[in-house]
């Protein structure tokens, strides 16, 4: 099978956009990790995990690659959106929503960066993916903090693609609208916190 010797990080693996990529690439034959603070139904390992803390992000990454000594391709999806007045936003709201949605990617990719670079294995086939969302470029009241961590996510692809650029490692950006999944009850509202 066309991914049967590739290990495979998706992050926010538990539902949705996360979820179906997960359990597309299981089926094409990679060894897939999935990494949330919920749970995980797929034929897949799983690593629970909060991603409010990137702490556990970095912890996660030592584990992982202490255990499997690499991963060919990272899939940084986890995200969260919460539309709220930015008056209302406390500084645990922004931090919550930024370290989720784009601290997570940058210390998975340092520490995938790091990693191949202390073990010599910097010119081995790599790919990371970075979920986005069309969010960080359209006018939408009330997701000031959202626009900026996706805006900032597609950010960190332009800047690691140049990077890694003589490195066999790929980085690209995915940026859908908004999905339907099962803690975001309709693809037009958001009452919420809600998984991307």
């Amino acid at each position: 099978m066309r991914y049967s010797d590739k290990l495979m990080l998706v992050t926010g693996g538990s539902n949705g956009i996360g979820r179906e990529i997960a359990r597309a690439y299981s089926e094409l034959g990679a060894q897939v990790i999935v990494a949330d603070k919920f749970g995980n139904d797929l034929d897949a390992d799983f690593y629970r995990i909060d991603f409010a803390d990137p702490a556990q992000t970095e912890a996660m990454m030592g584990i992982l690659l202490d255990k499997y000594g690499d991963i060919e391709i990272i899939v940084n999806n986890v995200g969260i959106m919460q539309e709220k007045p930015i008056e209302e936003m406390s500084n645990a709201d922004i931090w919550q929503m930024l370290n989720i949605n784009l601290v997570s990617a940058l210390i998975t990719s340092r520490e995938f960066t790091k990693n191949r670079f202390r073990r010599g294995i910097e010119k081995k086939y790599g790919r990371i993916v970075n979920i986005a969302s069309t969010g960080y470029l359209t006018t939408v009241e009330h997701s000031e903090v959202f626009a900026a961590s996706k805006g900032g996510l597609v950010s960190l692809t332009s800047a690691l693609s140049a990077t890694l650029a003589g490195y066999s490692t790929t980085v690209n950006c995915l940026s859908p609208s908004r999905t339907r999944t099962k803690s975001w009850a309709s693809p037009r509202t958001s009452p919420g916190p809600a998984s991307i």
